[in-house]
């Protein structure tokens, strides 16, 4: 186990360093649901992004006990604050409040840092389900980006001030 951020449904919810086998299951997984599946993002895409060789950002495991959930991407300095670059649970695990606890793990990381003035994410305009969940999280969406990831789709910026 690695880092543990907390509780949910009695189980312990930690963040542990991605290994390979780790990558490979995670990615098989995460590319089969929305919104990366939308996007055509394919396992071997996500592998790549989630392994070693990418450096965009601090790159966790999700566990819940002693279960691979989901993972976590964080680039700790963008914009005066870390931006979440990913997050992403597999189906099991998603509204059990795990999320919840990531942010809270995240602020709380921010907060510590010196300079940070915000957290910032972004979801895709049809991801109404994660968008939501990080406007009750207390984020505000500031601005569409248009054809980030994709031509003719937008990607929500949202922000969390710390200051």
């Amino acid at each position: 186990m690695g880092l543990a951020i907390g509780t949910s449904e009695g189980e312990v919810v930690s963040l542990a360093a991605m290994d390979a086998d780790m990558v490979q299951q995670l990615a098989a997984g995460l590319s089969e649901i929305s919104p990366w599946s939308l996007y055509g993002i394919g396992a071997d895409e996500m592998a790549r992004f989630f392994g070693p060789g990418d450096n965009g950002g601090d790159r966790y495991v999700v566990c819940v006990g002693d279960v691979a959930a989901g993972v976590l991407v964080v680039r700790p300095k963008w914009l005066r604050g870390p931006y979440l670059h990913f997050l992403g649970l597999l189906p099991a695990f998603q509204g059990r409040g795990i999320g919840g606890l990531i942010l809270d793990w995240l602020e709380n990381q921010a907060r510590g840092e010196a300079g940070n003035r915000h957290i910032w994410i972004l979801a895709s305009e049809f991801n109404h389900g994660a968008r939501a969940f990080y406007r009750r999280n207390g984020y505000e969406e500031v601005a569409p980006i248009d054809d980030v990831i994709a031509d003719g789709v937008a990607e929500v910026l949202l922000r969390k001030r710390l200051a």
